[in-house]
């Protein structure tokens, strides 16, 4: 998952393993039919593996640099928060 050393960052290393985790369990699948019992844990196990790193996936953004701090970036609690949102109350 690590994009074969291409320097992919981690959420397109992760995308892809994803497409292709679906082409593996799913392949030529075109019709809505039952998947085999061995199939649906392989997909639920692989999921929850990639999907776990998400929750550690940190966003760094660019800070103004003050003469007391000598950091120029700081990371972002909540990725979702600079995400599109579809709606808005």
């Amino acid at each position: 998952m690590s994009g074969s050393g291409e320097g992919v960052c981690t959420a397109l290393a992760i995308s892809n393993a994803i497409t292709n985790l679906c082409a593996t369990v799913f392949g030529q699948l075109w019709r809505l039919e039952p998947l085999q019992v061995e199939k649906q844990q392989m997909w639920q196990r692989e999921m929850d593996c990639l999907l776990c790193v998400s929750d550690h996936i940190v966003e760094l953004i660019l800070l103004l640099m003050e003469a007391s701090s000598r950091s120029w970036l700081a990371d972002r609690d909540q990725i979702f928060s600079s995400t599109f949102q579809l709606y808005e109350n």
